[in-house]
């Protein structure tokens, strides 16, 4: 894992509006669940060591552009970035976090810091999670466009 301070927030190809949009969801996010660390993990047994799941760690359902993310205080958040969740998608990605113990909440696209308005936000964490952390994320002021 790696320093959160190092994270590149990656904008390239973005309009202006969308770049500090962007930007301004990855600082709210930072903040909201105070994040310290960020990597990719390579491997089920890494996973399983953070926690995740019993027998590994199995990309969820429409998986894209994703990464774990760990609190200050040593939890973990899987969080990816699937282009416009359409019609079942949602609730086959929350049947499959919950078929495995796990919690998912997706957020609207406006939220993203990937490619806001264009990818729905998802953060996947473990079964003892605090529900009200993953509730009260909003995103505050909308920047303009």
């Amino acid at each position: 894992m790696r320093n959160i301070a190092n994270y590149p927030v990656i904008t390239k190809g973005l309009p202006e509006s969308k770049h500090r949009l962007a930007k301004v969801n990855f600082e709210r996010f930072v903040n909201h669940f105070d994040v310290g660390e960020w990597g990719s993990l390579l491997s089920s047994k890494q996973a399983k060591m953070l926690g995740f799941a019993g027998n590994g760690y199995e990309w969820p359902p429409h998986y894209d552009h994703g990464e774990f993310f760990r609190t200050k205080r040593g939890e973990v958040l899987n969080v990816f970035h699937p282009y416009a969740l359409r019609g079942n998608d949602e609730t086959n990605l929350l049947s499959w976090a919950a078929s495995r113990g796990l919690k998912c909440r997706i957020y609207p696209r406006e939220r993203d810091f990937y490619n806001p308005h264009a990818c729905n936000l998802v953060i996947i964490t473990p079964s003892d999670y605090d529900e009200t952390k993953l509730a009260n994320f909003h995103p505050g002021e909308v920047v303009d466009d």
